[in-house]
């Protein structure tokens, strides 16, 4: 076991990056308030990859929903993308 040579570290970790703030936060409002449910799939009729959310206001009942295009890779930045769309009308001045 002393000829093994040590295993190579990864350069950077997840927990190395720098956390972006929350998206309920930027717009002043409060995460407990909302039911969000999402999806991804693809498109029937063009085949591009699609991610889908629906935010629902619990207090107001309020509900709004949409979908984005993406590709495989990108799909996680794409939710932040749709989500920060869908929650600008319920923004707190």
């Amino acid at each position: 076991m002393g000829d093994r040579r040590p295993k190579k570290e990864a350069t950077s970790r997840v927990g190395d990056r720098p956390s972006e703030p929350d998206v309920f936060a930027e717009f002043g409002l409060d995460a407990a308030e909302f039911d969000v449910e999402s999806g991804r799939g693809k498109s029937i009729l063009s085949g591009q990859r699609l991610v889908w959310m629906t935010v629902t206001h619990r207090p107001s009942g309020r509900k709004v929903s949409g979908k984005i295009g993406t590709s495989k890779r990108d799909a996680a930045r794409q939710c932040k993308v749709l989500l920060r769309e869908l929650l600008a009308p319920f923004r707190r001045s």
